[in-house]
């Protein structure tokens, strides 16, 4: 359940955005709380470009929280890779995704997210 809502700029000359606020997410099946530090940078959903029209924009509001959100978990490795991944997915229906694109976003990081994860 997130705890705050994320405020975010775009980096010039980049596909990055820059959290201008914390982040803060309560994982209600572990009861872990997670804080997103301002100043966080990251890339966003990781959507191929052909596909935005299809599954939406890598920075649209019902996926900005949730990808920053797995972003900052795989970059510190703060939880194991599915919890990251299950994390995500709650955060998009939180977002009031529906369940069948929830489901091929959590698909996708489980089937190619392996690489970014640093754990």
């Amino acid at each position: 359940m997130f705890k705050s809502i994320p405020e975010i700029e775009f980096v010039p000359k980049s596909n990055n955005i820059v959290l201008i606020n914390e982040l803060k997410y309560h994982d209600l099946r572990s009861n872990k709380l997670f804080i997103v530090p301002a100043g966080f940078t990251c890339d966003g959903a990781s959507i191929p470009k052909f596909a935005w029209s299809i599954v939406g924009h890598p920075f649209s509001k019902k996926v900005r929280a949730g990808a920053v959100l797995h972003d900052w978990l795989y970059r510190n490795g703060v939880v194991p890779r599915g919890e990251a991944d299950q994390i995500f997915y709650d955060a998009l229906r939180e977002y009031n995704m529906g369940y069948f694109k929830a489901q091929a976003f959590y698909m996708a990081v489980r089937t190619f997210g392996g690489s970014s994860y640093k754990g």
